[in-house]
């Protein structure tokens, strides 16, 4: 799914998650951020390596913080033919 139509999928059913347990997997640091969740879960190879709040993950050095740095990066790049 395009950022973008993620966005607006998670703008417009924000509602119904409210105080409901909702299991989401994501390779997208900035669905996370974008859906102010209250705790993550950071998997490397299969295991739990990191886990708090988006606020404090990025804080934190370690895999989560390389991962978000790693995905702005990528975001900031432009292809030229």
């Amino acid at each position: 799914m395009y950022s973008v139509s993620e966005h607006q999928l998670f703008e417009n059913t924000a509602g119904y998650f409210e105080g409901k347990i909702i299991l989401l997997i994501t390779h997208r640091v900035s669905t996370i951020a974008a859906l102010k969740v209250d705790e993550v879960f950071c998997m490397q190879q299969g295991r739990i390596v990191k886990r708090g709040s988006y606020k404090e993950l990025c804080a934190r050095k370690g895999y989560f913080r390389q991962l978000f740095k790693g995905q702005l990066e990528s975001q900031d790049q432009t292809v030229t033919v």
